[in-house]
C-alpha cells in the first residue's frame, strides 16, 4: 500500500504545478482586478464565471465521468481510442449546442443575471469560452486516466502563461474590462488545442462505438445531474448574495471564496486527480479498504493544516492582494469556507464506496437535496449576517453533505475510515485558529510570529493527543532526517524520478 500512497503523492506534486498555474492567474490578477473594476463589477464578474460552471457541467453531459470508469474495463481495452473519439465527438456537438443557444439569448440571459442587457457581449464570449472548456476537461480527464502527469502540467502552464499574457495586455493596455478577461480565455483555449493536438490524434481511432456511448450516457446523465446539483451547490451563494443582497457583497464574497478556493485547487484537486484512476484500479486489490481509509485521513491532515495556514493568514493575505480597502472585510469569510472545503475533501474520499458501486443515484439524490438545502441557508442566513451569511451557508451544507454521503456510503461498501482521527484534527484546527485571532490588534511583525508559531505547533499538538500511529512516526522521522538540511535537496530531488507514462 506504501508504494500506491508514494505513487498517488508524486503524481499530486506533479498535477499540482499544472492546478497552480490555473489558481495562480486567479490569485496574480486580483491587484490587477481589485485596480481596474470596482468591487460591483468584479461582482459581475463572478457571477459569470459561476454561471459557466452551471453551463459546463450541464452540457458536459459528465461524460469524464464514464470515461474514467469505462477505459481501463477489461471488456474494452481494444476500444480505449474508438471510446474517447465517440466521447470528444458527442462533447463537441453538445457544446456547440449550447454556444449557440446562449448567443440566441445572450440580451435576455444578461438583464436576468444582472439587471441590465450591456453585458451581452461579454456573455457570448462567455459562453464560446466554457464551449472549449468543456473539450479542455475531456483532454486533461484523459491525461490523468493514462497518467499523464507530466503532460497534463505542462500544456496546463503554457495555457496559464498565455491567460496571463493576453489578460494584462487585454486590461491595462486596451481597457477592455471583463470582456478582455474572456477574450484572453479564448486565446489560451486555442493555444491549449494546438498544442495538445499531437496527443489528441494518438488517443483517436475515427470509429463511433454507439453502443459503449448509450451505456456511457446511461452511468454518466444521472451523474450529469448530480453534478449540475453540485455545482449549483457551490455556486448558488454569489446568486443569493446577487438575490438578497447586491453586487457589492458578491464582490466581497468572491474575493474571500477565490483566495479560499486555493485550498481546493491545490490541494484537494490535486489529491483527486492522482488518487481518483487509482481507486479503480484497487478494486479487487488486496488492502484496498485500508488504502481508502488512509486516503481519507492523509488528504484530511493536509487539507486541515492548510486551511488552517489560509484562515490564520487570511487578513494578511487580503491586504497584500487588494491594495483597495473596500475589499479588505473579505478576508472575514475565508476561515468559513476553507472549513466547508475541509468538508468537502472529506465527502470526496467517502464518495469511493458509491462510486464503486455503481450508486450514481444515491449521490445525485443527496446533491439534489443539499442544493436545495444551501439556497434555503443562504437566504435565511444572508438575511442576518449579509455576505458572512453565505459562507455559514456553505460551511452548514458542506458538512451536512459529509455526513449524508459517508452514512450511505458505509452501507453499501463499508470502510473502516479514522473518523474519530479525523475529527480530533479539525478540532485542534478550530483552537489554533481561535487562539490566532486574537493576535489581529497586533502590529504586523508581531503578529506573523506568533501565527507563524501556532501554525508550527498545530503537528505536536496531535501527537501530544496520540494521533499518528508508530509507523507513521517512523517515516515522519526518516523524511525529517532526510529534507531538514537543504543542502541535501538537490541530492534527494535528483533520485525522485517523474516519469510521464506513455
Amino acid at each position: 500500500m506504501l508504494n500506491y500512497v508514494k505513487s498517488a503523492l508524486k503524481n499530486s506534486l506533479i498535477y499540482s504545478t499544472g492546478n497552480i498555474s490555473i489558481k495562480l492567474i486567479g490569485i496574480i490578477l486580483v491587484p490587477l482586478y481589485t485596480k481596474h473594476l470596482s468591487l460591483q463589477e468584479y461582482g459581475v464578474l463572478s457571477l459569470l464565471e459561476v454561471t459557466a460552471q452551471v453551463l459546463i457541467a450541464l452540457w458536459g453531459l459528465n461524460l469524464y465521468s464514464a470515461l474514467f470508469r469505462w477505459y481501463w474495463d477489461k471488456n474494452y481495452l481494444e476500444r480505449q481510442q474508438a471510446m474517447f473519439f465517440t466521447v470528444l465527438l458527442t462533447l463537441v456537438f453538445s457544446g456547440m449546442i449550447m454556444v449557440g443557444g446562449v448567443i440566441g439569448i445572450a440580451d435576455k440571459l444578461s438583464g436576468l443575471l444582472l439587471g441590465t442587457e450591456i453585458y451581452a457581449g461579454v456573455i457570448r464570449l462567455m459562453a464560446l469560452a466554457a464551449g472549449l472548456q468543456i473539450l479542455m476537461e475531456l483532454v486533461t480527464g484523459l491525461m490523468r486516466i493514462q497518467e499523464r502527469a507530466l503532460l497534463y502540467a505542462l500544456t496546463t502552464i503554457l495555457k496559464f502563461v498565455t491567460d496571463l499574457s493576453f489578460t494584462v495586455f487585454f486590461i491595462v493596455k486596451l481597457q477592455l474590462g471583463i470582456a478582455g478577461i474572456y477574450k484572453a480565455q479564448i486565446i489560451g483555449y486555442l493555444v491549449y488545442f494546438l498544442a495538445v493536438s499531437g496527443y489528441l490524434l494518438k488517443n483517436i481511432q475515427w470509429r463511433l462505438e454507439l453502443r459503449i456511448l448509450v451505456e456511457m450516457l446511461k452511468f454518466s446523465l444521472p451523474l450529469m445531474l448530480s453534478s449540475v446539483a453540485s455545482v449549483l451547490l457551490n455556486v448558488a451563494d454569489r446568486f443569493c448574495l446577487k438575490v438578497f443582497g447586491q453586487l457589492a457583497f458578491v464582490g466581497l464574497y468572491s474575493l474571500g471564496f477565490k483566495i479560499a478556493n486555493t485550498l481546493n485547487v491545490l490541494v484537494v484537486r490535486s489529491a483527486n486527480l492522482a488518487i481518483s484512476p487509482m481507486i479503480y484500479k484497487m478494486m479487487d486489490a488486496p488492502g484496498n479498504k485500508r488504502f481508502y481509509a488512509k486516503v481519507m485521513t492523509y488528504l484530511g491532515y493536509g487539507t486541515v493544516l492548510c486551511a488552517l495556514a489560509l484562515s490564520v493568514y487570511s487578513l494578511e493575505i487580503v491586504k497584500v492582494l487588494a491594495k483597495n480597502q473596500e475589499y479588505w472585510a473579505a478576508y472575514r469569510v475565508i476561515p468559513l469556507i476553507a472549513l466547508a472545503i475541509v468538508f468537502g475533501s472529506l465527502k470526496d474520499s467517502a464518495l469511493s464506496g458509491l462510486n464503486i458501486k455503481k450508486k450514481s443515484s444515491i449521490i445525485a439524490a443527496i446533491i439534489a437535496l443539499c442544493s436545495m438545502l444551501n439556497v434555503i441557508l443562504n437566504g435565511l442566513f444572508i438575511h442576518f449576517f449579509n455576505y458572512l451569511g453565505a459562507a455559514i451557508a456553505g460551511l452548514v451544507t458542506q458538512f451536512l453533505f459529509f455526513l449524508l454521503i459517508y452514512r450511505n456510503a458505509q452501507k453499501h461498501y463499508p470502510i473502516p475510515y479514522e473518523i474519530t482521527k479525523i475529527f480530533k484534527m479539525i478540532g485542534v484546527a478550530i483552537i489554533c485558529y481561535i487562539v490566532a485571532s486574537w493576535t489581529n490588534h497586533l502590529a504586523t511583525l508581531y503578529r506573523v510570529i506568533l501565527k507563524s508559531g501556532i501554525i508550527a505547533g498545530f503537528p505536536f499538538l496531535l501527537f501530544l493527543l496520540n494521533f499518528y500511529e508508530p509507523v507513521e512516526l517512523t517515516v515522519i522521522k526518516g523524511a525529517w532526517r532526510k529534507w531538514h538540511n537543504p543542502l541535501n535537496w538537490k541530492k534527494n530531488l535528483s533520485k525522485i524520478k517523474f516519469s510521464d507514462k506513455q
